[in-house]
């Protein structure tokens, strides 16, 4: 949650919850030559002890919104019951399906897909060793298969419910959470189709924490590699937790590879589930959705030429148990620093004699997954027992 930027926003929402109004069906952003997604918090969806108080109507709504926004990806936070979560599935129907997070916090994060559209790869947790600064909640990672009528495609998606509040602490985690994702990404999904979407509890100017910079300014300090879409948003100071506070802390980041799809897509607010139904956050959620559409089809990458001296580099033994050679043949060119990055980025183990055959010391290393970089490029992922 967030501080009020605009208190007349706030009065405003507030007649709108208590005025009169018709009900109006739900604005349909999607469309069949494009890959729609959302991110969607629903406030302790299914709990009977948190969030909107009668579950029934709950349901009821959340089906309603889904069935008629035309989106083809969900990714959800705060599912608080999987029963309830199943009940949706099973309401909804063909072509849909989805899954929800494997760890025990009451809050979970889920995906919900169209069959259709959306083809699971795999489904896994990342970065759970590091759990806390995700406040219990790790990113929920969905590796899919895109088909459109006119291109066919790979997606890594990675659903988070950052840490809460304002305080120093909660912000901490989440500048912590922040630098772990950005280092994994820049080292594993360097050439990925990659979208990271969720609560991020956070804006992009200011934090909500009074007086700091926005926690995720290494990503926004990276716009050759990542942009977020929902940043309009936020610099207008539209609301996306709308509840007992105004601010814009649910977001959608996207990799340069999507760039093209988001620029003959569009980004918004579903502010329709508002503006549609008064009392939406009272019985819904204090959070409205955030959509983007990615427009097809991607372009075909330009072949790059390989870099020789990348493709000469020889390891060994892999997996590491004792000592790590690595030979960097003459006729390759010499190097000028060879490196070993663990997935937080940190610098482990740095040769930069320009010798052909470096060695490093792997059993000083914690055992775990850590990235070979020559001059500052991956090489090749390298696995410690």
């Amino acid at each position: 949650m967030g501080p009020v930027r605009n208190v007349a926003a706030a009065v405003a929402l507030f007649a709108l919850a208590a005025s009169p109004a018709a009900s109006q069906p739900v604005q349909n952003v999607g469309t069949a030559s494009s890959f729609d997604i959302a991110t969607w918090n629903i406030e302790w969806f299914g709990s009977t002890g948190g969030g909107p108080s009668d579950e029934t109507r709950q349901q009821d709504n959340v089906f309603a919104i889904i069935e008629g926004a035309g989106i083809d990806l969900w990714a959800l936070q705060e599912i608080s019951s999987i029963p309830a979560f199943n009940a949706l599935v099973a309401r909804l129907g063909a072509p849909w399906t989805g899954e929800v997070a494997p760890f025990t916090q009451t809050q979970r994060t889920a995906y919900l897909w169209r069959t259709d559209v959306v083809q699971k790869l795999s489904a896994r947790l990342i970065l759970d060793q590091f759990a806390s600064a995700f406040g219990g909640r790790p990113p929920f990672e969905l590796k899919a298969l895109v088909t459109l009528p006119d291109t066919t495609f790979t997606v890594t998606l990675v659903n988070v419910h950052m840490k809460a509040f304002a305080d120093l602490d909660s912000y901490n985690q989440r500048l912590e959470a922040s630098q772990r994702l950005k280092n994994r990404f820049d080292l594993l999904e360097a050439s990925t189709n990659l979208v990271l979407l969720g609560d991020l509890n956070d804006e992009l100017g200011p934090s909500i924490s009074t007086g700091r910079d926005s926690p995720y300014r290494n990503f926004l300090d990276d716009p050759s590699r990542y942009r977020f879409l929902s940043k309009p948003l936020d610099d207008a100071g539209v609301c996306t937790f709308c509840g007992s506070e105004l601010s814009t802390i649910d977001h959608i980041l996207v990799s340069n590879e999507l760039y093209p799809l988001a620029d003959r897509g569009a980004t918004d607010r579903l502010g329709s589930v508002l503006t549609g139904d008064r009392f939406y956050i009272v019985y819904t959620s204090d959070h409205v959705p955030v959509y983007a559409r990615l427009q097809g089809p991607l372009p075909v990458a330009a072949e790059r030429a390989p870099d020789p001296r990348l493709a000469a580099v020889d390891a060994w033994p892999i997996p590491v148990r004792g000592t790590l050679r690595v030979s960097l043949p003459r006729s390759a060119g010499t190097a000028r620093r060879v490196e070993l990055v663990d997935l937080l980025g940190r610098r482990v183990a740095i040769d930069d004699s320009g010798s052909g055959l470096v060695e490093f010391d792997g059993g000083a290393l914690a055992p775990g997954l850590y990235v070979l970089l020559v001059d500052g490029r991956p090489a090749r992922t390298i696995p410690v027992l």
